[in-house]
């Protein structure tokens, strides 16, 4: 199931949960059955199921004992709030599980939390605020070997950048994170940043490009059930 979400075939990822559902207890209870479910939920944008899961993950991990996946479930709980537009709840959310992780020593655990907090904070307009702690978590994934989170990074230093109006410094880092998630062969990154990338060439007034994005990417989200990237 994991291996379809990455896949990118999120609709097979749940058939395939469906039938570890069907398992005998306590298999079937087990909270990482929880988390995949939350990955397939969120690659096809189905941000309500998604939460649903990553919450019933921690409850689940909190009574075990799991410090580990608690953390895990709560960042990731925090992503899919933040996609309903609950961006105090997804604070919260990101906040605890910055703190588990660091105190667990998991450097890279805590990295994708303060990547996420600067997601929020950018929601918020605190640029500055935004952009150090995506320098700091870039340090970490770069570190770690992460490529899809070094992807990541650099894609939300470029959305500082656009916000700030800076689009002559945005595009290349835009064109930077597009290449590396055609390297790591990433078809749902690849569309993102080929939308993104869209959206500066039209504000920067070169039309074709931007349309030559926005056909790219169209075909390829739709084969990874992106339907956000897709509308």
């Amino acid at each position: 199931a994991q291996t379809e979400t990455a896949a990118g075939r999120g609709p097979e990822a749940l058939a395939t949960l469906g039938a570890l559902r069907q398992l005998p207890v306590p298999a079937r209870e087990d909270p990482r059955l929880d988390l995949v479910e939350y990955g397939a939920a969120e690659a096809i944008s189905d941000f309500r199921r998604a939460r649903e899961a990553a919450a019933r993950a921690g409850e689940k991990g909190a009574v075990a004992g799991q410090r580990l996946l608690v953390a895990e479930a709560r960042l990731k709980e925090s992503w899919a709030l933040r996609n309903l537009g609950e961006n105090e709840a997804s604070t919260v959310a990101a906040t605890e599980a910055r703190r588990l992780y660091a105190g667990a020593g998991r450097r890279a655990g805590e990295a994708l939390a303060v990547s996420q907090l600067a997601v929020l904070k950018r929601d918020r307009g605190d640029l500055d605020g935004a952009r150090q702690l995506d320098e700091e978590s870039l340090v970490v994934f770069r570190e770690v070997g992460d490529q899809r989170r070094v992807v990541w990074a650099i894609n939300n230093l470029a959305k500082g950048l656009e916000l700030r109006g800076d689009l002559a410094k945005a595009r290349p880092r835009f064109e930077e994170a597009l290449a590396l998630s055609r390297e790591i062969d990433d078809r749902g990154g690849t569309a993102r940043q080929l939308n993104n990338l869209a959206g500066v060439l039209d504000a920067l007034g070169d039309l074709a490009g931007a349309r030559q994005r926005y056909e790219e990417a169209l075909p390829l989200s739709r084969s990874v059930a992106d339907r956000r990237v897709t509308a």
